[in-house]
């Protein structure tokens, strides 16, 4: 079975930086769409990531990708208010093309904090998703996947 996932976020969100991190890339790539096998409950799943970084300055388009999606990781800068507060319309724009397991990642690259975790946590929660702060994204990207690609099988599963 196949997975698709896609990576979508205002501009700056970090979304870019994180995919790359969670293929493994210590060089930064742009027009990620890679292929990578993941193994729940002894079964094999082969997942199609791709990040949309080019799109977000066209309303509507990263959105557009997002028909027929499994996954989506949702990305904020957790020091612009704009971005987590652009979420809103991500979200309401997906669940309208797809019935997609969404993970929110609240990105944490400055100091500067203008969005508040528990804001984050309730606003994840009020829409059925996931939320997740990172910090050191090297150490956190590969489980927030695999933990994505579980809840995209038994999400599947349940539906049979």
């Amino acid at each position: 079975m196949t997975l698709r996932i896609v990576t979508v976020g205002s501009r700056k969100s970090g979304k870019t930086f994180l995919t790359n991190k969670l293929l493994g890339s210590n060089n930064f790539q742009t027009d990620i769409m890679k292929t990578i096998n993941q193994y729940v409950n002894g079964i094999e799943y082969k997942t199609i990531i791709q990040d949309l970084h080019r799109t977000e300055r066209f309303e509507g388009l990263q959105t557009n990708h997002c028909r027929g999606v499994d996954g989506v990781l949702l990305v904020f800068n957790v020091s612009d208010q704009q971005s987590f507060k652009s979420c809103s319309q991500f979200i309401k724009d997906i669940k309208d093309k797809s019935n997609a397991v969404i993970t929110l990642i609240g990105n944490k690259w400055e100091d500067i904090r203008e969005v508040n975790a528990d804001e984050a946590v309730e606003f994840a929660q009020m829409h059925n998703a996931t939320y997740y702060e990172i910090e050191r994204p090297e150490a956190q990207m590969k489980e927030i996947y695999e933990k994505l690609v579980q809840s995209i099988v038994q999400k599947k599963n349940n539906a049979e």
